[in-house]
């Protein structure tokens, strides 16, 4: 599991990694502020936003690279799963909002990103309904509700944006209230987190 992990955050933040120092070089300083009262160049914009959309995608997580999350939160313990849904996975959408929405013009990535978005709703919403883990479940539907706050920002609107803050914070007490439901009351009492035996459990 820790090499999984290891290829997703440390390959994503290489690219975040090269973005950052790019901005630093041109701008020769790394105050936000100064960064967005200038316009880059398109072509320039785009290299700049791509190395941190992957880096902010893998964290997200959004389809494709969403891969790890579940692996992550079927094999680590209560308290990993608590401490990744709680305020890790917080930290993409707060790197979308500090990162692409006040420092670049991102207008022209937002069809491509509400493409990937929705498709990372819709899709690990189906694969939600096909898992029989429940610790597998959670994560997934984290996902997809982590895809409904990457889309909100994205609609470039004060209501889209206040909307995914919201969700986050709601997403930060629910997600962990039921991995510790999961983990920390029907394991400790079953040993087992397949769904099929909780049938007719009340």
């Amino acid at each position: 599991m820790l090499n999984y992990v290891l290829l997703f955050t440390l390959g994503s933040s290489l690219f975040m990694l090269v973005s950052i120092a790019l901005l630093i070089f041109i701008f020769n300083t790394g105050d936000y502020l100064a960064i967005s009262t200038v316009i880059l160049s398109l072509d320039l914009q785009s290299v700049v936003l791509i190395g941190l959309f992957i880096g902010i995608a893998v964290k997200a997580p959004l389809m494709p690279v969403h891969v790890w999350l579940p692996v992550v939160h079927s094999e680590s313990p209560l308290a990993g799963s608590i401490f990744l849904a709680r305020l890790i996975l917080k930290l993409a959408i707060y790197a979308v909002v500090r990162l692409l929405l006040s420092n670049l013009r991102s207008v022209i990535f937002v069809p491509f990103v509400s493409v990937i978005a929705t498709l990372t709703i819709i899709l690990t919403s189906l694969i939600t309904l096909r898992q029989t883990d429940l610790k597998v479940i959670i994560a997934y539907s984290s996902i997809g509700h982590l895809g409904v706050c990457v889309l909100g920002i994205f609609a470039n609107n004060l209501i889209g944006i206040e909307g995914s803050i919201l969700l986050c914070l709601v997403h930060g007490f629910v997600s962990p209230a039921l991995f510790l439901a999961v983990g920390g009351v029907i394991y400790d009492r079953y040993h087992h987190r397949l769904l099929h035996y909780y049938q007719g459990v009340e």
